[in-house]
């Protein structure tokens, strides 16, 4: 609304001076008496807001209110409070953290699950100094498996290594007095940089009890297999899904019920021996038939984020 406007609404408008004056509608103006002489100036500034002075002595603020009452400012009454779609920055709590070191036990990089709002959980990868100093990033650590010390020391005393999905699930065969290591970008890939470490090892691969994890076994079992000693995939015979080597213990499986089912798992040779349990055929056949209505790009990854090179282009 433009300076004539409000000046002819407010009653007593004239132009002086080469700007509006008219009545100033403050209540208390004048005693209570009113604005019989026009004493409010009104202009426009060069942004388009209105500037009132009352030269009865009425403060900027009252006749501001005074005016914005009357609904002569409807573009301030129509403006959004810009605070008014603010909300909480949503808090996500660190839960646990799991160190990879080196081979002579130097800190390399750390990775850290947080648990969400909403109770699910997201993962970050930060490099460390060897005095544990935390970089914002992964950047530029070296890549290596989780538990590598003990990976290797295995390799020297001929000992089995479990190659699990996720920290979690091989700190818990850990607490049953096996070896046991994973990568760190969950079921998604599987890092290049890591293969080196299992030349010459005898491994079993545990998958997750889910699709997504014996695709991690496949990838895994892709990239070892040529360079191992030896190569299992041991079926844990879960039920729930995406249940683990966790789960497995939790509910009571020992080292011995362990070294059982390895024992009877038959020596991978060739990939084609990597089959999955036909108790996950309906749940594959029930993505197969998402993936058919909702295509991905060719280079989703949902690992994406843990990737510490750029992805192999697919084999022809």
């Amino acid at each position: 609304m433009q300076a004539e406007q409000i000046a002819k609404s407010l009653g007593n408008a004239k132009k002086a001076n080469g700007q509006w004056v008219a009545s100033c509608p403050v209540p208390s103006h004048g005693k209570g008496q009113g604005d019989k002489n026009p004493s409010l100036s009104i202009n426009i500034n060069d942004e388009g807001k209105p500037l009132f002075h009352c030269h009865g002595g009425c403060s900027q603020e009252d006749v501001f209110h005074t005016i914005r009452a009357l609904n002569l400012l409807p573009e301030l009454l129509d403006k959004p409070d810009p605070l008014a779609n603010i909300r909480p920055i949503p808090k996500i709590s660190m839960e646990q953290e799991w160190v990879y070191t080196d081979d002579d036990k130097q800190p390399v990089f750390v990775k850290v699950r947080f648990r969400l709002p909403d109770g699910g959980k997201t993962y970050r990868l930060h490099k460390l100094d060897p005095d544990g100093r935390k970089h914002p990033t992964l950047g530029d650590a070296r890549i290596v498996p989780y538990n590598l010390p003990a990976l290797l020391d295995a390799k020297t005393a001929g000992r089995n290594v479990f190659l699990v999905e996720g920290e979690k699930a091989a700190d818990a065969i850990k607490s049953i007095g096996m070896i046991a290591t994973t990568a760190h970008t969950g079921a998604g890939s599987w890092p290049a940089a890591i293969t080196e470490y299992f030349a010459g090892a005898q491994v079993i691969i545990v998958p997750d009890n889910d699709v997504a994890g014996w695709g991690y076994a496949y990838k895994a079992a892709e990239a070892i297999l040529p360079i191992v000693k030896s190569l299992k995939v041991v079926d844990l015979g879960l039920q729930g899904q995406g249940d683990d080597a966790f789960e497995f213990i939790e509910a009571g499986g020992g080292r011995a019920e362990l070294v059982a089912l390895v024992k009877a798992a038959v020596p991978i040779t060739t990939l084609d021996q990597v089959t999955m349990p036909e108790r996950l055929n309906p749940i594959l056949n029930s993505v197969a038939s998402a993936v058919q209505q909702v295509t991905a790009p060719s280079d989703f990854d949902i690992a994406k984020e843990f990737e510490s090179e750029p992805p192999a282009p697919p084999k022809p």
